[in-house]
């Protein structure tokens, strides 16, 4: 990958894969990776003229948040907090595509270049964890908000410099795609041996996270390759990696469990039922009861944790911890739902299908691209709630204009010939 610009391209590597860092904790937590949006938001705000499109949207969450405080489904601080963090990070990463004149190949390589690095520390933790050498795998004197994550089959599962290995599941589901394909393929975005060190590590978090990207990542290969000639082979590996981390991780295993019952039966036991499944299954039934009674922009960006107050499962249980993703609501998919209502729903039902990219001979990038995204923002709207941590807006942005870069090479090559 040719150079550009070295300290700005590791600027906004670091918006991408650390959130184990914070400047600021309270009153909203402030990551240092905010440092470079900081620094160069003004300068693309001077260079680059705003989003139409984004302002658009914008206006439509502005007034239903604003009447959602009024109805005294939000509070006004909470809403400023979110509509701001979330404008920001949208706009910021709108500008750094156009300073990158809309280069998707460098930015997505940029991106594996990134999950790279990421993988090689966490072949350092997970080694230095095997021989006992404590500051190659405990890094908290580094990281302020990061912990060691005990469990799996070798003991410790790896996290690398993100702050939970679910984290590093969702973020790093990207890169664990194209190692797959690169692996089934023979294709080069990235060495063989680069390939099997990402899938490995990857699957190393011992992470439902990344058990699910790995599903998601089958389907796609197979939706895209064909069922008859792939899915026969690919469906009994995904079912025995699927088998291995249930069998070797007791709390993938116990969480596994814990979700079929209390979304089955709708009923849980305190100090019994998995307390994330409990933590699941109740924001669930928050973001529902917030959608019903508020179906068409729910409750106004921000207002989950007004809703959480009203609806929550979990209220009188003097155990601590039930309320921790009162905020997030434990995943996007939920929070939209909660806090936006049909129109969030139906705007990132647009996105993800307007924009995907099918699979072309001549198109081969675009498709990659658009494929590895895909698992990135699933995998968000599973089981990570925070509108914009890890540059989550980036990936919006770079399948939107991946679409545009293959709409330009559909039209120099209108005949597909597969």
């Amino acid at each position: 990958m040719k150079n550009r610009n070295s300290l700005k391209d590791y600027a906004i590597l670091v918006t991408l894969f650390v959130n184990s860092i914070t400047i600021i904790s309270s009153p909203v937590e402030v990551y240092i990776g905010y440092l470079a949006i900081f620094t160069l938001l003004p300068g693309y705000f001077k260079k680059y003229t705003f989003p139409r499109s984004m302002g658009a949207i914008y206006l439509i969450l502005i007034l239903s948040g604003l009447f959602g405080i009024l109805i005294g489904n939000n509070t006004f601080g909470q809403f400023i907090k979110i509509l701001l963090g979330t404008f920001v990070s949208y706009l910021f990463y709108y500008y750094v595509i156009l300073d990158y004149k809309k280069d998707i190949k460098y930015l997505f390589e940029l991106y594996l270049k990134g999950a790279w690095i990421v993988t090689i520390l966490g072949i350092v933790q997970f080694v230095s964890y095997q021989i006992g050498f404590i500051p190659g795998y405990s890094w908290s004197w580094i990281l302020n908000k990061w912990g060691l994550i005990p469990g799996g089959a070798f003991g410790v599962r790896v996290s690398s410099i993100f702050g939970e290995p679910t984290y590093y599941a969702v973020f790093m589901s990207g890169a664990a795609f194209v190692g797959m394909y690169c692996l089934m393929f023979k294709k080069n975005y990235y060495s063989r041996t680069r390939s099997v060190l990402v899938v490995v590590f990857y699957f190393l978090t011992y992470s439902g996270n990344a058990t699910a990207g790995i599903a998601i990542s089958f389907f796609l290969l197979i939706f895209n390759y064909g069922f008859l000639r792939y899915g026969i082979f690919l469906i009994p590996i995904g079912l025995f990696g699927f088998k291995y981390n249930y069998d070797n991780n007791f709390e993938f295993r116990q969480r596994y469990d814990s979700v079929i019952e209390i979304f089955s039966t709708g009923e849980f036991i305190i100090g019994k039922t998995h307390g994330s499944s409990i933590v699941l299954y109740n924001n669930y039934n928050v973001a529902i009861e917030s959608f019903l009674h508020n179906p068409f922009f729910g409750g106004g960006l921000g207002s989950h944790v007004t809703s959480f107050e009203k609806y929550s499962l979990t209220q009188d249980v003097p155990v601590y911890g039930f309320n921790l993703n009162s905020q997030d609501a434990n995943s996007m998919g939920l929070r939209i739902i909660s806090e936006t209502g049909i129109f969030g729903v139906l705007l990132f039902l647009f996105i993800l299908s307007k924009y995907y990219v099918f699979r072309r001979k001549e198109d081969e990038l675009n498709w990659v691209v658009s494929n590895a995204i895909l698992v990135i923002v699933a995998l968000n709207i599973l089981r990570q709630g925070h509108y914009f941590l890890n540059g989550f807006p980036f990936y919006i942005w770079l399948y939107y204009f991946n679409w545009k870069s293959a709409n330009e090479i559909t039209k120099e090559n209108p005949i597909v010939n597969e």
